[in-house]
């Protein structure tokens, strides 16, 4: 019986989803427990379980029919259909409350939609439609994506790439099963590619389905996800892999289509396992900022609430400065027009002037129209000199002050003259030298917070 039990739930299948789930959860920007790693992975192989045990209740009849499965424990009588029927709900209901509860509720929601899709969508249209396998594909993609918003609490945009990249690979992979299994999916009455449309037609669609894998798996390295070793990985594993599909393109035989289906299971292997060992580093948390209250040079109230949900640069600077702060202003308006050009509509530039009693609204809008700078993009701040010290030097942990010398006002201004990266949540992600180098590299984790890389 325990045997039996396993075997329902598809071991090998389970294996997968532990790997692929894990790369979600290793790729996606953000401090995890270990307790949320494991109450993610129990959860997403429970739903995966309990859709496989209901699809093999459903089938159970059709798989009496097929050589590769009339042995299961359905079809081979050594169990009552409704223990499996109740042993799959359960698992279900048990998965939707670990994800839901354990870890966050876009995670169960997610694990639930790709449970219906399997089971009350993919199974029973398997005998309707050879569109049946692309169904599947949508619950099939699935763990990586849960595994990413289990970290992150969001679906973001490299979590879509991981679920085109498990969608795409499933189609070449299960047509090579199709071709050498055709005769035993005509038995049962599944509708099939190669039995609907024709054999050069599930060769054709392999191609097109491999080449379409091969340039979305590209996409993770501008999204700067990985490096250089997995952009040269990810052509090499796809020049292999599109090129045996190439081989089968005028006639395909039963070894070609069994050798097609090995190297289906090598290409996502190595490329997953390319992928975790070339990730880029997580940037650190290096401390949230206070909340603070200014205003910027519209005259218009500006704190740390009101850049939620932005990606903001933060520089230092006052607009009597004669030495660093013209370069400063500088290097910002680069990163003003580099933003401008590259669209990013979630960016923000904030600088703080460390002589607020002189920098008053009316000073920094002037400054701020000399230079042409963007209001909507950059904000000048001033406010209470107590406040913009705090905010700097206890929030920011840069350095301001004020030195004696002698003339008309008895001081001059110092300050620190690095850049500052925050991110969505108020935290500070990095500090930058304000030369090339610099700000490449700024430029560089602007894109992958952004993106959900770090």
């Amino acid at each position: 019986m325990i045997r039996d039990l396993i075997e329902l739930a598809k071991p090998r299948i389970t294996a997968l989803v532990i790997a692929t789930t894990g790369v979600g959860l290793y790729l996606a920007p953000g401090p995890v427990s270990a307790g949320r790693v494991l109450m993610t992975l129990v959860g997403t192989v429970l739903m995966v379980a309990g859709a496989n045990v209901l699809n093999m209740y459903l089938e159970r009849d059709s798989d009496r029919l097929m050589e590769r499965t009339r042995d299961r424990p359905l079809p081979a009588g050594r169990m009552n259909p409704r223990i499996a029927l109740w042993y799959g709900i359960l698992m279900a209901v048990v998965s939707v409350l670990i994800l839901s509860l354990g870890v966050n509720l876009i995670s169960g929601t997610l694990a639930l939609f790709s449970f219906v899709v399997y089971v009350l969508a993919y199974t029973p249209l398997k005998k309707h439609t050879d569109a049946a396998l692309q169904i599947g594909g949508v619950s099939g993609a699935m763990p990586p994506v849960i595994g990413w918003a289990a970290v992150t609490g969001r679906v973001e945009l490299p979590a879509l790439v991981l679920f085109a990249i498990m969608f795409l690979w499933q189609v070449p992979h299960f047509l090579a099963i199709a071709l050498f299994r055709k005769g035993d999916y005509a038995r049962a009455g599944i509708k099939i590619y190669p039995l609907e449309r024709g054999e050069p037609a599930a060769r054709l669609a392999i191609i097109r389905y491999t080449l379409a894998l091969v340039l979305v798996s590209l996409f993770l390295y501008p999204l700067h996800i990985a490096g250089t070793n997995y952009l040269l990985s990810t052509l090499l594993l796809g020049g292999l892999f599109l090129g045996w599909g190439l081989l089968g393109i005028k006639k395909s035989t039963l070894a070609w289509a069994r050798g097609l289906f090995l190297i289906s299971l090598f290409y996502l292997t190595a490329l997953f396992g390319v992928l975790v060992l070339d990730a880029q580093t997580p940037l650190p948390v290096l401390a949230t900022l206070p909340p603070f209250q200014l205003v910027d040079q519209t005259n218009h109230p500006l704190g740390r609430a009101d850049l939620k949900n932005r990606v903001w640069v933060a520089d230092f600077i006052f607009t009597s400065c004669a030495e660093v702060c013209p370069l400063l202003t500088q290097r910002m308006k680069g990163l003003q027009d580099w933003i401008t050009s590259e669209k990013l509509s979630e960016v923000s530039l904030v600088s703080f002037s460390v002589d607020p009693e002189t920098d008053t609204p009316k000073r920094l809008a002037d400054y701020a129209d000399k230079i042409q700078a963007r209001s909507d993009l950059w904000h000048f701040v001033t406010g209470p000199y107590e406040q913009i010290e705090a905010a700097v030097m206890q929030g920011f942990k840069i350095s301001m002050g004020r030195v004696p010398v002698t003339g008309a006002r008895g001081f001059d201004v110092v300050h620190g003259d690095r850049f500052v990266l925050v991110d969505r949540q108020g935290q500070i992600r990095g500090y930058y030298e304000s030369n090339e180098q610099g700000l490449a590299l700024l430029k560089k984790n602007i894109m992958q917070l952004l993106h959900g890389g770090l």
